[in-house]
């Protein structure tokens, strides 16, 4: 499953809007909306404030597949 994918319905499970979202980490709204429909690439530092806001770590594996 995509990372946008997981973030949304992580988001949506807890309850957190992306204007609560928004007023936590700077992170406009409309770029929430954004990444979360696959439209936009935001950076590793974007996803990782993100994340730490909703209490989940980001973990990147760069082991072969």
């Amino acid at each position: 499953m995509d990372l946008h994918i997981k973030f949304k319905a992580h988001r949506e499970a807890l309850g957190v809007s992306r204007y609560r979202l928004w007023m936590d980490t700077g992170v406009h709204h409309d770029t929430i909306r954004r990444f979360e429909s696959g439209a936009l690439g935001v950076s590793l530092a974007t996803i990782t404030r993100l994340c730490t806001a909703l209490g989940v770590e980001v973990v990147c594996d760069l082991s072969p597949r």
